[in-house]
């Protein structure tokens, strides 16, 4: 993304919208992996509810990998 792009709620509008369609279809949580090193996104999903629940490495390339999860109300 463009940085003149960043900050203008397009991501936490995408992961509202993305909870709202997981609870519509029944589901009670979500959750996604990312690189250990990612600040930038651990800290949108953290400003939105989800915790580190996981870490491990990569199966392929050996680098640190986290799991962010919420349960969905």
């Amino acid at each position: 993304m463009l940085p003149a792009s960043r900050r203008h709620g397009v991501g936490a509008a995408l992961l509202v919208e993305a909870e709202h369609w997981f609870r519509t279809q029944g589901a009670h949580a979500t959750g996604t992996w990312t690189s250990g090193t990612n600040a930038a996104l651990i800290g949108r999903y953290e400003r939105n509810g989800y915790a580190i629940t996981e870490s491990g490495p990569n199966d392929l390339t050996g680098a640190t990998m986290v799991k962010l999860t919420k349960r969905l109300r």
